[in-house]
């Protein structure tokens, strides 16, 4: 998407870096341990993206339904591995920036 879709590509980074962020930031607020699927903005923003889905999957949030998941107790456990995230995310969005 880089080539095809630079704009779209960055604002699916900088959508999934806000999710990430904000179950970093407050892992027990249910309002961030939940996304839902069937939003039209998650669906334009980061579905139609190949891998995005797969890429929060592998961050811990799960399927159930027709929304992804993660809990307090996981985040907490697993905020090293959310902020590496992050910061891989910031890097690769910064290139993409950089071609528009």
């Amino acid at each position: 998407y880089k080539d095809t879709d630079p704009a779209g590509l960055a604002t699916c980074l900088q959508t999934m870096r806000s999710y990430i962020n904000n179950i970093v930031v407050n892992p027990v607020e249910p309002k961030f341990q939940r996304i839902n699927c069937d939003n039209n903005a998650f669906r334009s923003r980061v579905a139609a993206f190949d891998g995005a889905t797969a890429v929060l999957e592998a961050l811990g949030f799960t399927p159930d339904g027709t929304t992804l998941l993660v809990t307090g107790p996981w985040v907490s456990a697993n905020k090293k591995k959310l902020w590496e995230a992050q910061n891989k995310v910031d890097v690769i969005l910064e290139q993409v920036k950089s071609a528009l």
